[in-house]
């Protein structure tokens, strides 16, 4: 886990260390996660963690027998966000996660002051929305990851 104060939090850097962490479960179910470049954010960063890790886990975790699963993490649009909000988009081609594996996620969502939505899509896709305040103008959290990139079960693309 990082640090557990909160602070401005890097979730670039945070989904970077995800990835890392979940890499044994990438390789085993042949996943393919895609992270884009994702804003900075305020509050607790072991809390994002979290949320993210076993977001995505569940995700991989969670899939039609032989088909691959394939987890795409990215900025959602302001088009698509209601006024100072910011917002990520978990999406994957299948369940992504159960009902018992999404109450504590939403739990996670208000303590970091936003909130989680699943949008079930036809043919198994299924898109979880994580919205946010967004961050007022200041420092930027210092960056330790990749920035955007893509890894699948055997290796980074």
């Amino acid at each position: 886990m990082l640090n557990a104060t909160a602070s401005a939090v890097a979730l670039t850097t945070v989904l970077d260390h995800v990835v890392d962490e979940l890499g044994d479960l990438i390789r085993l179910e042949h996943a393919l996660v895609e992270v884009g470049a994702l804003p900075d954010v305020d509050g607790d960063p072991a809390a994002w963690e979290t949320l993210f890790e076993r977001l995505v886990a569940a995700a991989i975790a969670i899939h039609e027998p032989g088909i691959r699963p394939v987890v795409i993490v990215r900025r959602l649009g302001q088009r698509e966000l209601p006024p100072k909000m910011s917002g990520i988009a978990v999406e994957v081609n299948g369940a992504g996660a159960s009902p018992r594996d999404l109450a504590p996620l939403e739990r996670i969502a208000r303590h970091l002051g936003g909130s989680l939505e699943t949008l079930r899509e036809p043919e198994s896709a299924t898109r979880f929305l994580i919205t946010f305040p967004s961050r007022p103008p200041g420092p930027t959290p210092a960056r330790t990851g990749r920035g955007a990139r893509s890894c699948t079960g055997t290796a980074w693309d």
